[in-house]
């Protein structure tokens, strides 16, 4: 009864934000498609609970369930072992048996596994730890928690792809945003993956507000809030995604972009550093850092038979083998996992929505009608997309993992497409009179305009 209570006490000012603040406003999007979208979320959010507590194929094998359970154990040393409590949310050394204690009972708190740069699941915890003070120690509103943020962060990543789009291509941008169904199922939960939507749209956020008066202030909290937050959840994300920020804001605020041009220099000199730094510090070589983490997937995921051989590609350190690897790395993380045996009923959707985003894409390419290499956003959105699939396929042995990993940037691809499509074609146009655009002398709504007014009759009888 009290969990229930909680859990709406909670809900309902989760949906007054939603409606009224400024943080959910977007360009062109109704505020009532954000709530109905968050409310679908949540139920997502719900049944991915379902089903990795009651399916035979996923009982019990979902992250978010041991950082919640490790963060459970994380509060209650508060009231027993303050000491024990601070050092372990601090990361302070205290190796006093009470702290001992609270850390074997954690699951996820150390890993039976060599790590790579440091181990990403404390910051999790610690999270989950925190949330337990507002929760109660209750899942469902640990559910709440990681779907607002997750929301906010596709909020700037649309803010930062919508700024050269207007019609009928802003709704179809916001549905491959925020209604990818592998992006909404995976960012449902509070996950890594969700920590890593806030944390990229904070920086999406920050680069939106680029060039704007009165916002320099707010620019620079938002990208060194979104830098700092990936550095804690996606260190490999953030490595690849640094130097193209930088770039990006060389060009924002040149008078004279240089284009392209910047994003290969910055990369060059990011590259060449890691090289010289590797001859004097061995353990930074970056081809290292890949093996062990495709090692570390390997030993999580062999004992319930996860692990695809085809996508073990990285068998040595050297610098040449991962140049020679990454055209097949690049396809692994854009095609699986269709061309491969179906292992399961996951499998079996992962590909299905696969197929329709390839017909997707395959229409906006045959719609292509511009140059993108003179924009600075899409270089952006473009060069991420393809040094990120590139490195997820490098280190990832399994379809699902793949399916996981690329939500962070599916949506950057789609966005590109959107932004080069062509939108005065003739199916184009039919589209946008029939289905976006309101005619001028209609006397019937169309039908999307019904399931808007559905939309928001249901939205206002929630929040009211």
């Amino acid at each position: 009864m009290v969990a229930s209570f909680l859990y709406i006490l909670y809900f309902l000012p989760l949906l007054w934000l939603i409606a009224r603040s400024r943080l959910f406003r977007l360009n062109g999007i109704p505020w009532h498609w954000l709530v109905v979208v968050f409310m679908a979320r949540v139920a997502c959010g719900e049944l991915s609970w379902l089903i990795f507590t009651y399916s035979p194929w996923f009982a019990g094998s979902s992250d978010a369930f041991r950082y919640f359970s490790d963060g459970v154990v994380l509060r209650g040393s508060l009231p027993e072992h303050p000491g024990s409590f601070i050092s372990l949310m601090t990361g302070a050394g205290d190796s006093s048996m009470a702290t001992g204690e609270y850390i074997a009972h954690m699951v996820s708190w150390n890993r039976s596994y060599v790590e790579g740069i440091w181990n990403d699941n404390r910051t999790l915890v610690r999270l989950n730890a925190l949330f337990c003070f507002l929760s109660g120690g209750n899942y469902h509103i640990h559910l709440l928690f990681g779907n607002i943020l997750s929301l906010s962060g596709l909020c700037g990543i649309y803010r930062l792809t919508s700024r050269s789009l207007e019609g009928y291509r802003l709704r179809i941008l916001f549905f491959v945003v925020f209604l990818i169904p592998s992006a909404v199922f995976w960012g449902s939960i509070l996950s890594k993956e969700s920590l890593a939507i806030f944390g990229f749209g904070m920086l999406a956020q920050g680069m939106s507000l680029a060039g704007k008066r009165n916002r320099t202030a707010a620019m620079i909290i938002s990208t060194m809030a979104g830098i700092l937050l990936m550095t804690q959840v996606k260190p490999y994300f953030l490595l690849l995604i640094f130097p193209l920020s930088v770039a990006w804001f060389i060009n924002a605020f040149t008078k004279k972009p240089a284009g392209i041009r910047t994003y290969l220099f910055i990369t060059g000199i990011c590259l060449l550093v890691m090289l010289v730094l590797q001859l004097f510090v061995p353990a930074a070589e970056p081809g290292s850092w890949l093996l062990q983490k495709q090692q570390n997937f390997y030993h999580m995921m062999k004992d319930n038979s996860a692990v695809n051989p085809l996508f073990m590609l990285i068998r040595s350190e050297s610098l040449w083998v991962l140049l020679l690897k990454s055209p097949l790395a690049f396809f692994h993380s854009l095609f699986a996992p269709f061309f491969y045996p179906f292992l399961n009923i996951y499998t079996a959707a992962a590909a299905l929505e696969n197929l329709v985003l390839w017909l997707l894409m395959v229409y906006l390419l045959f719609r292509a009608r511009s140059p993108i290499l003179f924009d600075n956003t899409l270089i952006f959105c473009i060069l991420i997309v393809v040094f990120d699939f590139i490195v997820i396929g490098w280190i990832s042995p399994s379809t699902g993992a793949i399916q996981r990993y690329r939500i962070l940037s599916l949506p950057l691809l789609f966005a590109v497409l959107i932004h080069i499509s062509n939108p005065g074609s003739r199916f184009a146009s039919g589209i946008r009179k029939t289905v976006f655009r309101k005619p001028k002398e209609a006397v019937d709504q169309s039908r999307l305009e019904k399931c808007g007014i559905l939309f928001r009759f249901a939205s206002l009888m929630i929040i009211h």
